[in-house]
């Protein structure tokens, strides 16, 4: 789809070393994760660095997505999701976070 991986991480204190030690565009991260959700990772993250959030879920309750929207999150994919999904959602996430 046009877009470089520049990391991975297994879980939320991996996902906030990788954040903060690249130079990414734009994070999808899973919001269950080991050690620390992604929720979690990304206040942290966004603590130093400014980068805007897609969040992954195969839960898709009132709270969770509330909480989501407490952080630089500028879209929400509920599992399973196919690629038509990242490829509609990440220009216009990015296009918003620009913008702001």
């Amino acid at each position: 789809m046009g877009h470089e991986v520049v990391g991975s991480a297994a879980d939320g204190a991996q996902l906030v070393d990788v954040c903060l030690s690249t130079e990414a565009d734009l994070v999808v991260t899973d919001i269950r994760m080991p050690e620390m959700d992604g929720i979690e990772a990304a206040h942290i993250v966004t603590e130093r660095i400014e980068v805007p959030f897609l969040f992954v879920s195969a839960y898709h309750d009132d709270s969770l997505i509330n909480e989501a929207s407490l952080t630089f999150s500028y879209g929400y994919l509920v599992k399973p999701i196919k690629q038509e999904d990242l490829a509609t959602t990440i220009p216009i996430a990015l296009r918003r976070f620009w913008e702001r």
